[in-house]
């Protein structure tokens, strides 16, 4: 049975590359083989859908032996800031192959949590209260802003 890649995997992919853009760990499983996640990242549907992002193959081992598969897909456009400008992440996909599951990893995740653990410690110096947020645009054009410290 040979199965779209881009049908299967469109709706999950619009709920988890948002997902993990907002996760503090930035971390997430698909029920898809990294095979499949391939291919849906190397149809041209889906890297118009998303910006098109560039998509890197830095690992991919078959065999008894280690037989991972690890997918880049670089600067994937997730929004809008509030001056109009893109916003862009990159995420890591990895897998055993052949297998049925794929983990989802934003790159650079552990940034995030130390930029605004710099940013509370200067509002906590200076006196001011507040959280940081991050104004995305979600897919009705309404700002989406969400403190990026709190877990899901």
């Amino acid at each position: 049975m040979v199965v779209d890649a881009y049908d299967f995997l469109s709706k999950t992919m619009s709920f988890t590359i948002p997902d993990v853009t907002s996760r503090v760990l930035g971390q997430q499983l698909i029920e898809a083989g990294p095979e499949v996640v391939l291919q849906f990242w190397r149809d041209p549907r889906a890297l118009a859908a998303w910006g098109n992002p560039t998509v890197d193959v830095p690992l991919n081992r078959s065999g008894l032996v280690a037989p991972w598969v690890v997918i880049r897909v670089l600067n994937i456009v997730v929004g809008t800031d509030q001056a109009g400008n893109a916003v862009l992440v990159s995420v890591r996909f990895w897998g055993q192959s052949p297998g049925v599951s794929t983990v989802v990893t934003r790159i650079g995740w552990y940034v995030v949590p130390i930029q605004h653990l710099v940013t509370n410690l200067k509002n906590r110096l200076s006196g001011k209260a507040g959280v940081t947020l991050a104004p995305v645009r979600g897919p009705t054009g309404a700002a989406s802003t969400t403190p990026l410290t709190r877990l899901p």
